[in-house]
């Protein structure tokens, strides 16, 4: 992804977790800073990849992370092993996108309380099956209204 393009939707992300953070229930479901960086690891280019998911992490880490470098090393999880994948299937595509921001999502979750558990923090009730759903629908939605975003600023070329 272009710089112009990373820091433009990185502050369209700040500002957005802001908005949503008026709502608990949409706060809890939506995580902007992920589908940035999943934005940037959809071309399958590692290293540009890499970089939005550390900027992303860190910033999701300054808002809500239990402790520093959280959410920037489940990022940069999701974010490698998309980026390995888009090395084989053009993940730029809509139908693509979704099932790569649906799949990131859940596999988000599923670190956090993977390191919750590893770190013996403590581990709240598991949401249902709806949550999961929902934060994947609502992620999938705020990825596909900045994908045309993403490509009007060319953030897609190299």
């Amino acid at each position: 992804m272009r710089l112009k393009a990373l820091l433009l939707l990185t502050g369209g992300g700040v500002v957005l977790r802001a908005l949503l953070g008026l709502w608990p229930g949409l706060a809890l479901v939506s995580d902007p800073m992920l589908v940035l960086a999943v934005l940037a690891a959809l071309p399958g280019r590692m290293d540009r990849a890499l970089g939005a998911a550390v900027l992303a992490g860190i910033l999701q880490d300054a808002w809500l992370g239990r402790w520093y470098g959280e959410f920037a090393f489940i990022y940069l999880v999701v974010v490698f092993f998309l980026s390995l994948f888009a090395g084989w299937v053009d993940l730029v595509r809509p139908l693509s996108t979704i099932l790569a921001l649906a799949a990131a999502t859940v596999a988000s979750w599923g670190l956090q309380l993977g390191l919750s558990a590893a770190f013996d923090h403590p581990v709240a009730d598991l949401p249902g099956a709806g949550v999961w759903l929902g934060a994947m629908a609502v992620n999938v939605v705020l990825g596909l209204l900045a994908r045309p975003v993403v490509r009007r600023l060319k953030g897609y070329e190299s």
